[in-house]
Formats: structure tokens, sequence, C-alpha cells
């Protein structure tokens, strides 16, 4: 990067600003690096993000496939559907304080 780069000035919580300082020299980076690679990540990580639920999700029923007892926590339930004309086992997280 270099000083010919266009520069952006923003403003963010005090909080956000030391968690990137942080982070910064956790990385051993400047704090405009740190920015920069976080914001280069999150333009590619939708596919990453993706890959991730689904191991997540995938672990979860695995988890409830081997302890059923989870399933007496009343905002868990797993059901079976069917998604692209393949079943898959799902978990639906259910928000009681929500109305139907």
């Amino acid at each position: 990067m270099s000083r010919e780069d266009p520069q952006l000035k923003i403003r963010l919580p005090l909080e956000l600003k030391e968690k990137i300082t942080q982070s910064a020299a956790d990385h051993g980076r400047s704090i405009n690096s740190e920015v920069v690679a976080r914001l280069e990540q999150s333009f590619s990580a939708p596919e990453t993000t993706q890959s991730l639920l689904e191991e997540a999700v995938m672990l979860t029923l695995k988890a409830v496939k081997d302890d059923p007892s989870l399933l007496n926590n009343p905002k868990v339930s797993t059901k079976y559907v069917a998604d692209n004309n393949a079943e898959k086992d799902t978990v639906e997280f259910i928000n009681k304080n929500k109305a139907p």
C-alpha cells in the first residue's frame, strides 16, 4: 500500500478502535493494515461463512443425535426438510418470545 492510495476518514466507537488497535498489535501490523486486511477478508468471506455455518449445523445435529436430551431445551428442535429435492437434517432455533 502506498501513500498514493485513496484515504478514507471514518468515525467508529472507541471500543471498536481499541479492538482494532489490539488486533493490529497481535498480528504485528499497523492499524491501517489491520483494517484493510479485515475488510478484504469480509469481502471474500461469503463462501467461507456458508461452509462454516453448514459445518456448525452438522456438528449440532450430531450432538443432538448423540445426546437427545439436548432437545429438552424448548428453544431448540430438529426437523427433516427437503432442500433442492434432497432431504437434509436441519436445526431450527425457536424464539419463544416472538408471536407466531
